[in-house]
């Protein structure tokens, strides 16, 4: 949004409470983009790299064992890989996910194959150990991300998390701002 907002000329941008926010706006995330910038370039952050492509790797290989399997002539076998996918495909394509969501999507897969409701269906088609390298790699990502995040943000900002939630107020109320002044106009 900022970036179109500053192809608005100087003379066009006449409303003065929106100037400052733009640029309460543009000062924060500048701020927020050295953290990150570090961040990317931190060693660490190659290993997480690797670890996200484990991760990808791993869950690439639950998908193929399903596929293998759904080829059983065992009707039985073929119903529970069925149900498997029919749980798995709401999630997409999981490796191509943001790392958040990608970690949260696997997080709520494993749990559910491992609870009551899929347990006797993951064991039925073989792949339990597919579930446990999954939530073995799952574990080693989060572990080294959440370690890369915490080292690294907390050595640039005094306080992160109110610079996030400042940036996240300063933005909302630019939005609120400026619907509210297209619904006046």
């Amino acid at each position: 949004h900022l970036q179109h907002l500053g192809l608005i000329s100087k003379d066009e941008m006449t409303d003065e409470e929106l100037v400052k926010l733009i640029a309460t706006l543009t000062a924060l995330l500048g701020d927020y983009d050295k953290v990150l910038v570090k961040i990317t370039k931190s060693a660490i952050s190659q290993l997480v790299k690797q670890l996200d492509m484990k991760r990808d790797v791993s869950y690439r290989a639950l998908k193929s064992a399903l596929k293998t399997e759904s080829l059983s002539t065992d009707p039985e076998m073929v119903a529970a890989v069925h149900a498997i996918e029919t749980f798995l495909d709401p999630y997409g394509n999981v490796p191509k996910l943001v790392l958040e969501a990608e970690t949260r999507a696997v997080d709520a897969i494993v749990a559910a194959l491992e609870g009551p409701t899929y347990r006797p269906l993951v064991e039925k088609v073989g792949i339990t150990a597919k579930v446990t390298r999954l939530k073995n790699d799952n574990e080693l990502f989060k572990a080294k991300y959440n370690a890369r995040t915490a080292e690294y943000m907390e050595q640039e900002t005094a306080d992160n998390i109110d610079l996030r939630k400042k940036v996240n107020e300063v933005y909302t109320t630019l939005c609120d701002y400026a619907a509210m002044m297209a619904r006046l106009e």
